[in-house]
């Protein structure tokens, strides 16, 4: 298997569409963060939608940041849903009331 790069863009904030929700806290923390440090660490993980725009895979909380910054355009990473390289390996997000075959 190649170890193939995805590559970076600058897009426009607002193109971006979230697959779920962040916590306040956790925006306003790498909101502060990232005024603090005057850079953006890891860029937002993307994918191109059929439709327009693009969908967020990883990142929702930096890009609640930029916007609560009122940052216009931000670096992301483009990936292909269908690369086979592309793969969800970490999912933190809490998930509770349901049962494992749920």
């Amino acid at each position: 298997m190649s170890n193939k790069w995805h590559p970076l863009q600058i897009i426009a904030t607002e193109s971006l569409k979230p697959l779920s929700l962040a916590a306040g806290s956790s925006i306003r923390q790498i909101a502060y963060e990232m005024s603090n440090d005057g850079c953006q660490k890891n860029p937002i993980a993307v994918a191109r939608l059929e439709s327009g725009g693009y969908v967020i895979l990883d990142g929702v909380s930096r890009w609640g940041a930029f916007a609560t910054l009122g940052i216009k355009d931000v670096l992301v990473q483009v990936v292909e849903l269908g690369d086979p390289q592309v793969r969800l390996s970490s999912w933190r997000h809490l998930v509770s009331g349901l049962t494992a075959s749920e």
